[in-house]
């Protein structure tokens, strides 16, 4: 009956080794907070940055735009139409728009990692965030935003050979005066040769003559339009700032070929005259950069295909609105220049994300599973979708496009809460941005292995130790045969002892 009271301790043991559970709850916002019986954490929702650089250019007309075919063939005037007064903005996106993702702690999606109940259950659990509550990390470069005059595009001639309104002169007729070539004279064209004729003083033949080709090279119907009546104070500017570096331009095409290569000189007349030549006949353009970095949370909750696109920016000619976005602290503030409400919305521009499934959406890994619901659920991860993200404006023109995985766009698994083993442990490592699954290891240790039966057996012979301890205190016949086992080893001692001479040390009671 003893033996089997043993046997019976046995088999409760071994029934309870199956139970360890590691149970992670949601927690429904609605809800009420359940109590505390646990640790918080989230999973990450991808929020994208774009950093763009936005132009603010203001055109400035010049005062004889109106002849820039006559003295700068080559070029079209800042302004085609007349600008403002104190100059016209256009507000522009450069090529290049550049993206990234980092994660922030997603309220819709908060578990708590509950401890497991009373009993002989041992509990181990580690976790690691960092300071916004994840296991993610953001980095970003900000550029202050630069002032540069740009000077029309003016196509300078650096060979001989290319074609400008300096074009290089016949030695044959250099210092001769050429007669008017164009075809179908009006009076109109006659007022010009005279008023070029007048400026013979101060511009040398060869270049007034390759004025009046340029003049002549204009259709007839847009000479019968020009009105002549800033002619002569063109003429003037013209020779007073250009005339002569255009002198010495042809000079060099003409005599210094036979001698040395002019290349590099004629260059740098040619940037010269160029920038004479814009305030006078062509406009200037003055531009600021903003170097924008905008972080969006308002990417759609969905797995709707196709994905909702998000307005960023509007644009319009007094200002730049950001819309579905926000500077983070380490941006680059709006400049106040910028930063003005957008009221002309007849020419106003939206650039927006255009978010799409790449590859299609049925080839997503993320639409291969559905989560399991049923029982106790342990920890969550998550499934990102994959998606090409464009930086386009509201005429399909885009600015830069990339690829990232965006957590709330997929969809959330969890591992079941138990294995029906004695032993359990998840090891998860996960994507910052994302909550997918970067490493996972699991380990069970089943009801009846070695160790279990070790144990086991070291409990039983513990058990049946102490029951045979208990009832000898209470059993007569117990208590004489551990007496007469004890007188008998002190005998064994002191015969030994007498062997060796030496006093018996243990004497009978």
């Amino acid at each position: 009956m003893q033996r089997l009271f043993g046997v019976a301790l046995i088999v409760p043991a071994v029934l309870l080794a199956g139970c360890s559970k590691v149970v992670v709850q949601h927690l429904d916002a609605k809800a009420n907070a359940p109590a505390a019986n646990g640790v918080i954490y989230a999973l990450p929702k991808t929020v994208l940055r774009v950093q763009a650089k936005i132009d603010r250019t203001v055109a400035k007309n010049a005062p004889y735009s109106q002849y820039a075919s006559i003295f700068a063939p080559d070029s079209k005037p800042v302004c085609p139409k007349k600008c403002a007064d104190d100059g016209t903005i256009t507000y522009s996106v450069q090529d290049g728009s550049t993206f990234s993702s980092f994660g922030e702690p997603d309220p819709k999606q908060v578990f708590l990692v509950k401890f497991s109940g009373a009993g002989a259950v041992d509990q181990s659990l580690t976790m690691a965030w960092n300071d916004s509550g994840l296991l993610s990390s953001a980095s970003a470069t900000v550029t202050n935003r630069t002032t540069d005059v740009i000077v029309s595009a003016i196509g300078a001639a650096t060979t001989i050979a290319s074609k400008s309104l300096f074009g290089a002169p016949d030695p044959n007729k250099q210092g001769a005066t050429l007669a008017p070539t164009c075809e179908e004279l009006s009076t109109k064209d006659t007022t010009v040769f005279t008023d070029i004729a007048a400026a013979i003083p101060s511009i040398s033949s060869d270049v007034q003559a390759q004025l009046v080709n340029n003049y002549c090279s204009i259709a007839k119907t847009d000479r019968d339009g020009l009105d002549l009546t800033k002619l002569p104070a063109a003429l003037r500017a013209y020779s007073r700032n250009v005339a002569s570096l255009v002198q010495r331009r042809n000079n060099l095409l003409v005599n210094a070929a036979v001698v040395f290569d002019p290349t590099s000189l004629i260059a740098r007349l040619d940037s010269e005259i160029a920038t004479k030549l814009a305030p006078l006949f062509i406009g200037t353009k003055t531009t600021t950069t903003w170097n924008a970095t905008i972080d969006t949370r308002n990417i759609p909750d969905t797995t709707t295909d196709p994905i909702p696109p998000v307005a960023l920016f509007e644009f319009a000619s007094n200002g730049v609105e950001v819309l579905k976005g926000e500077i983070p602290p380490e941006g680059v503030p709006e400049p106040d220049d910028f930063k003005k409400p957008v009221t002309n919305k007849e020419d106003a521009r939206v650039l927006q994300l255009e978010l799409s499934y790449r590859p299609a959406k049925t080839d997503q890994l993320f639409t291969k599973v559905v989560d399991d619901t049923h029982g106790d659920r342990s920890f969550r991860y998550r499934i990102p979708a994959l998606v090409k993200v464009n930086l386009q404006d509201d005429k399909a023109k885009s600015y830069g496009g990339a690829t990232i995985p965006i957590a709330q766009l997929g969809t959330i698994i969890s591992l079941p809460a138990d294995r029906h083993s004695k032993s359990l442990t998840y090891t998860l490592g996960m994507v910052e941005a994302t909550g997918a699954l970067k490493t996972f290891a699991l380990s069970t240790t089943g009801g009846l292995d070695a160790g279990t039966m070790t144990s086991l057996g070291t409990a039983t012979g513990t058990v049946l130790d102490a029951r045979n301890t208990a009832a000898a205190a209470v059993d007569p016949n117990a208590a004489l045969t551990k007496q007469d086992t004890l007188l008998k080893l002190q005998d064994d001692i002191c015969t030994i002892q007498a062997k060796y001479n030496i006093p018996c040390t243990v004497q009978p009671k």
